[in-house]
């Protein structure tokens, strides 16, 4: 399917890290032997769709060793039903990212948590799956949507890649998405 997707940024490459099982779970061992590999691979920024209630601490560590090594995490804040930030987007080395609908109003009709460092469209976006083209609404398209943009900045040059950092990629997509 990958190689059917010209995508928004045609000149990035696109790596799968993914160990989910068919219930839609994964292991914390799992995610921190993933973030390990795409850095391993050069990968530096990385979509984390995913989240939960519970702080992980073996994740909270891979990423602060990770994002000391160059990596840029962008998760999924979560959907209306909660008032916190689900993890990991509540660690400081991600780039919380909320749902917008099609105008950019906060979706889920109440402002997301001051916490959240973005929003980006998530309301009803065209997606690609099993089932074929269908849409998809919630944080986890939008930070999906969110990292792709910032790969688009970068490959467009609106950020010199050797500066990129957290700080300077919240600011540019705070102007573009």
């Amino acid at each position: 399917v990958i190689d059917l997707i010209t995508g928004v940024v045609p000149r990035a490459h696109l790596f799968v890290a993914p160990d989910i099982a068919e219930n839609g779970t994964t292991e914390p061992r799992s995610i921190v032997a993933a973030v390990e590999w795409l850095l391993e691979q050069g990968v530096r920024l990385i979509a984390l769709p995913f989240g939960g209630q519970m702080e992980v601490p073996d994740i909270g560590r891979a990423l602060r060793a990770a994002a000391d090594r160059g990596g840029i995490f962008f998760a999924a804040s979560g959907g209306g039903w909660s008032e916190e930030l689900l993890f990991p987007a509540r660690h400081a080395a991600t780039i919380a990212v909320a749902a917008s609908d099609e105008v950019g109003t906060p979706c889920f009709h109440r402002d997301p948590p001051d916490d959240v460092d973005l929003l980006a469209p998530g309301w009803n976006v065209p997606a690609v799956g099993s089932a074929g083209v269908t849409s998809a609404t919630g944080s986890s398209i939008a930070c999906v949507i969110a990292t792709a943009v910032a790969a688009l900045a970068i490959a467009n040059e609106a950020i010199d890649v050797s500066q990129v950092d957290r700080a300077s990629v919240v600011r540019l997509l705070r102007e573009q998405v």
